[in-house]
């Protein structure tokens, strides 16, 4: 067996999920599945569709084109083009990938080599440390600060940036702290990253779930950057999980090089749902519904912030500025545990996460799983159903949490 991948841990917000599965009584606020469906336009389109392509003869068995169907790539850049007057060439510059993740993977392989160094802010999104290991690169965890709503300081990116770093991954807005970077911290690392010879990767699937400001990426520059991947899927925004669509938008030698990659590993993806996947990107009535949905989790995530922070048990620096969660530390309800407790697990994260899951049937990931920086926090999502926030803030105003 792979050593490499031994030493991976199990992929944990899933099985946590499925543990809160089993149990009816609980509140599971572990996985970031949007409470809202698909867009309500996706069953008729499809039905429709399907129905027109048997009525001509059309039937879903040949392959798909590896790039992806050129009706949803050109759906991709004319998205871009109306949100920042840019469009990438959708022949040469679009690739769509099996969701963000397969995205991730590619931008790796394809922009660094074994012993190369990619940097990752502490705490973000699991995956990337997990796909640079397996691929036997270095991860550079960069720890953000409270102070800094959980942004990355550019100076301490500038001291971590070496002649083996290729990478940087951005989250904006981040899983699991809902940090949201700013247009200026933006343009400060695209230059860092011109002037070093390094990529910023930024993974935007959260970018229809801001709060309060604009989404910012560095196409808010005046041209397509030779040094940027944009990854995006339709998981967060359209609740289309399942359907496993997403994209990487890049310079040509890059789309080229992942596309590649992305034929000998997944030769293509289904045809019939990428034609009705794209309708939905520049559609005013669904983009309508996204800003409604966002504003809906927007509340919800206030409401969850405000029952925490009346806990004494819990210590919440900032609000999220965008995405699905919250990242409260709760360093103060591990010290109010029984030494018996607080020996179960190397983390107060750890153990508070076990705690509210026995003791109060509250599904939550323990803060660990993003880093070591987030060793005493848990992730609390907040996109889940109206009910389940209702319910969790009564037990979270009524219980004590100590027992």
């Amino acid at each position: 067996m792979n050593r490499v991948i031994q030493e991976i841990p199990h992929y944990l917000s899933k099985k946590i999920a499925d543990l809160a599965a089993a149990d009816p009584e609980v509140i599971n606020l572990s996985i970031g599945e949007p409470f809202f469906g698909p867009p309500g336009q996706v069953e008729k389109r499809f039905a429709a569709f399907i129905q027109e392509q048997i009525s001509r003869g059309i039937l879903p068995n040949k392959y798909a084109p590896s790039r992806g169907e050129p009706s949803l790539r050109l759906a991709i850049a004319d998205r871009y083009h109306r949100l920042y007057q840019l469009k990438p060439n959708p022949e040469t510059e679009v690739l769509v990938t099996h969701g963000a993740a397969e995205a991730i993977w590619l931008s790796v392989l394809c922009l660094s080599e074994i012993g190369d160094e990619i940097l990752i802010p502490d705490p973000s999104y699991m995956l990337y440390e997990t796909v640079v290991r397996l691929l036997n690169r270095v991860p550079v965890r960069i720890p953000t600060r409270v102070e800094n709503e959980f942004v990355l300081d550019p100076e301490d990116v500038k001291a971590a940036i070496n002649d083996r770093t290729r990478i940087l991954f951005i989250n904006s807005p981040e899983n699991p702290t809902g940090a949201v970077y700013s247009r200026e911290v933006f343009r400060t690392l695209g230059t860092m990253a011109e002037m070093n010879g390094f990529v910023i990767v930024h993974d935007e699937v959260y970018d229809g779930f801001v709060f309060g400001q604009p989404h910012y990426n560095l196409l808010c520059e005046a041209s397509w950057p030779p040094y940027l991947v944009l990854i995006n899927s339709f998981s967060k925004r359209y609740a289309m999980m399942g359907w496993r669509l997403g994209w990487m938008t890049a310079a040509e030698p890059v789309i080229s090089a992942a596309l590649k990659v992305h034929t000998n590993l997944t030769l293509n993806l289904g045809s019939f749902h990428q034609e009705v996947a794209g309708t939905l990107l520049n559609d005013s009535e669904v983009e309508q519904d996204t800003i409604t949905h966002a504003g809906q989790i927007g509340r919800q995530l206030t409401i969850l912030y405000e029952a925490l922070e009346a806990r004494e048990e819990f210590h919440i620096a900032m609000q999220p500025k965008g995405g699905f969660f919250l990242f409260p530390d709760v360093r103060p309800y591990y010290q109010m545990l029984s030494r018996e407790w607080q020996q179960k697990y190397p983390t107060p994260g750890e153990v508070v996460a076990t705690h509210l899951f026995e003791k109060h049937k509250i599904a939550v990931v323990p803060g660990y799983v993003y880093g070591p920086a987030g060793a005493n926090h848990v992730r609390v999502v907040g996109a889940v159903a109206a009910i389940d926030i209702e319910r969790a803030c009564e037990r979270l105003q009524n219980q004590p949490f100590t027992q």
